[in-house]
């Protein structure tokens, strides 16, 4: 019986070893004295800041989670901590992104409880929620940040923060880039809304910002969205009709297809909410309402061609003079222009696969900095005659 209690106590005693080893594989502690110093503290223990840089991060955190009040230990710290931490509330919601973005004043003391020291920091809030705090987005590439516009774009989203990191963001190169994600998903982003942006800190300097886009669309979301739905039905109904053997017919059909469908004027429309006149320049336009100026034959053309696989971009240039958008292609291992809309205008002679030289001879301009060299020996002619 004796030896039996003693097997039991002794299986026990080797459980509890193992739920603890478990406990703490798995992050959670149990509490150790306070004389055991080399014990670090649990991620769900006090903060501890031993410098002026691992106090402002222990503040951070704070912000982060939309804390009113925090502690942070202090025992091990150098420097002169009663001025950095002076320092540190005043700093942080000037010139910190989050602090910037978040904070409308903090003030910090130092204490000394129980033979430890700690700061105590207090913060009031601007108008931010802990969601839009949690909502914030770190992009530290544009390609990145170009993917977060096109969600947020797609979804007909009225503001989306963000957290550039490591490069630089202008307001100019962000409105530019919301361009550049409209035209490259003419047929998800039915129209490009006006950008608004506010930095945080909003300073000339260069270096980490958060950076807030309010965007403001002609239409509501709902509507954006059935005139989204609608798009694509029309995109997908066009290119289940188009045929041929090589991508070459499929263009030539495709251009075809929007000098029947598309009338070309340069004139502002009405919007359906007689709200103001804007001008005919998105693929629904050319598509759905079946007129468009240049920029809304070259949106149709690509959002076709993306249905379809075949590699098209959006050209913005002039032709004689005047603003103008017109597309370029990748067609067997080359690239050329197509510009739709004077198709329509001049016959496909006019600009169907045509050459950088061909192009400029024409009176069109464009940052060939910006595009693919369009040098390719085939022409309308090689297609023409299959039509």
């Amino acid at each position: 019986m004796v030896r039996r209690l003693l097997c039991l106590l002794l299986t026990g005693a080797l459980l509890t070893a193992a739920v603890g080893c478990a406990s703490i594989l798995d992050g959670q502690t149990s509490s150790v004295t306070r004389n055991a110093e080399t014990v670090s503290p649990s991620p769900s223990g006090p903060a501890t800041a031993d410098s002026y840089e691992t106090l402002v991060t222990a503040i951070l955190r704070l912000i982060e989670t939309r804390e009113e009040k925090g502690d942070i230990r202090v025992d091990t710290y150098t420097g002169d901590l009663k001025a950095d931490v002076d320092r540190a509330v005043s700093e942080i919601p000037k010139n910190t992104p989050l602090g910037a973005y978040a904070v409308s004043s903090m003030s910090g003391s130092v204490t000394t409880a129980d033979a430890f020291n700690s700061v105590e920091v207090r913060i009031t809030y601007k108008n931010i929620t802990k969601e839009q705090l949690q909502n914030i987005t770190t992009v530290s590439t544009i390609r990145y940040l170009k993917s977060v516009l096109h969600t947020s774009l797609t979804n007909g989203a009225v503001t989306t923060a963000v957290y550039a990191k490591g490069f630089s963001l202008t307001s100019d190169a962000a409105k530019s880039l919301v361009a550049a994600v409209y035209n490259e998903n003419p047929s998800d982003i039915v129209m490009l809304p006006t950008t608004s942006l506010t930095f945080y800190p909003d300073t000339d300097t260069d270096g980490d910002k958060i950076v807030v886009l309010t965007f403001s669309y002609q239409y509501g979301a709902s509507t954006l969205k059935a005139m989204e739905k609608t798009l694509q039905s029309a995109v997908e109904r066009i290119c289940s009709a188009v045929s041929g053997t090589r991508d070459g017919d499929i263009l030539l059909a495709l251009c075809q297809k929007l000098m029947v469908t598309v009338t070309y004027s340069t004139e502002p429309v009405m919007t359906a909410e007689e709200k103001t006149s804007i001008a005919p320049n998105t693929a629904y336009d050319a598509l759905i309402t079946g007129v468009a100026d240049s920029s809304g034959y070259a949106r149709a053309f690509k959002a076709l061609c993306d249905k379809l696989g075949i590699p098209c971009v959006i050209v913005t240039g002039t032709f004689a003079g005047q603003a103008h958008t017109w597309n370029i292609v990748t067609l067997e291992g080359h690239a050329y222009h197509i510009d739709v809309s004077q198709c329509d205008e001049n016959g496909i002679a006019a600009a169907f696969l045509k050459n950088d030289t061909e192009m400029k001879n024409s009176s069109y301009s464009w940052d060939t900095a910006h595009y693919a060299v369009c040098d390719g020996p085939l022409t309308y002619r090689d297609f023409y005659a299959h039509t």
